[in-house]
């Protein structure tokens, strides 16, 4: 076997297991902020505390009539029952708006609107 072979495999095996180093630690670090954050992240409808007044809903594909999808409606429709319930006090919609043809965040502004959230407790992440 010529040596410049075995150069090639240890190089080969080298960055296999740096790989793999990396790999582990990415798991680790995601795993560290899950159990760090979970705490503090409400993703069902129930009893929120008060101290957490504030609904994030991210967006999601419109449609080409400027309509939200389905999955962008439920989240929307989520957000807006629990501001009639009185759990939220402000909806904070975070989404894209790259061109007046991709525009999540309008479109998601009206459908609120146009179900009685107030605009002042409305907030645009653009």
């Amino acid at each position: 076997m010529s040596k410049l072979v075995k150069i090639g495999r240890f190089v080969m095996r080298k960055s296999m297991f740096i790989a793999g180093l990396i790999a582990v630690f990415t798991l680790i670090v995601a795993l560290i902020i899950q159990v760090f954050t979970s705490y503090y992240i409400y993703n069902y409808q129930g009893n929120i505390p008060s101290d957490y007044r504030v609904a994030v809903v991210f967006g999601a594909k419109v449609q080409a009539n400027g309509q939200p999808t389905r999955f962008l409606k439920d989240r929307l429709d989520a957000a807006i029952r629990l501001y009639k319930e009185d759990q939220v006090d402000v909806i904070l919609l975070s989404g894209e708006k790259l061109h007046e043809n991709f525009n999540e965040i309008d479109v998601m502004e009206k459908y609120l609107l146009d179900r009685g959230v107030k605009i002042e407790d409305t907030y645009l992440d653009v």
